[in-house]
């Protein structure tokens, strides 16, 4: 069974940069569930309420992911790091029970967060990347109009497009998987986008909802 970690030292190694991670989840919900901190699939550190940490990595790109256990979905993300550098970020709840990695412009300071340039919801954005747009519009239809469809991102929750809206996201530049549910329908696509680059896609339920069709997810033309 996987062991509390103590924090690390910020190492001194040529070519390594950091991640810090601070858990703000409050008190009551999941305060007695230990968040499990994992880069590149293994497990670095896990955080009990408040606490925080930071782990050595080497320059490169990573895959960071963090998971509640039971009803508190994990969320992933990518990072390029670079030597000598330091990203920051926040875990918290969703309003929706799962957890979201929010990166930080600077340590411990919350009202720093990364978000998008525009768009109603917050995206999923990596410091020190290059950023793209992720544009989904939902169609207006009678079908499926009482659900808010929600919107995935490399796995992470990154809102919800309610009946007739197009939503914008802020992405990394590079390779993503975009997944939308609701209604208990899905659809998914994946879309590799260049710095400055924008991907749109349209949505809509099938007129025959779960008889045929779905739930339709492209991206258009």
């Amino acid at each position: 069974m996987p062991q509390e970690h103590a924090p690390q030292p910020v190492s001194n190694v040529a070519g390594q940069g950091s991640l810090h991670f601070q858990r703000q989840t409050g008190v009551y919900v999941g305060a007695l569930t230990k968040i499990k901190v994992f880069v590149d699939g293994q497990l670095k550190s896990t955080l009990a309420v408040n606490q925080s940490e930071q782990v050595a990595v080497s320059a490169g790109q990573h895959e960071i992911q963090v998971k509640g256990g039971g009803a508190f979905s994990g969320a992933k993300t990518t990072v390029s790091v670079t030597a000598n550098s330091a990203l920051h970020f926040l875990i918290k709840y969703s309003a929706m029970g799962g957890l979201k990695l929010i990166p930080l412009e600077s340590p411990g300071d919350s009202s720093k967060e990364i978000t998008p340039r525009q768009g109603p919801t917050t995206g999923v954005t990596t410091p020190g990347r290059a950023s793209a747009q992720l544009v989904i519009h939902r169609k207006k239809a009678i079908t499926g109009f009482l659900h808010a469809v929600k919107v995935d991102v490399d796995g992470v929750r990154v809102g919800s497009i309610k009946n007739g809206e197009t939503n914008t996201f802020d992405v990394a530049a590079g390779q993503h998987y975009v997944g939308v549910n609701g209604g208990g329908l899905s659809g998914k696509a994946s879309v590799n986008l260049r710095d400055g680059q924008t991907a749109n896609f349209t949505m809509q339920f099938s007129s025959m909802g779960v008889l045929g069709g779905g739930l339709n997810f492209k991206l258009s033309s």
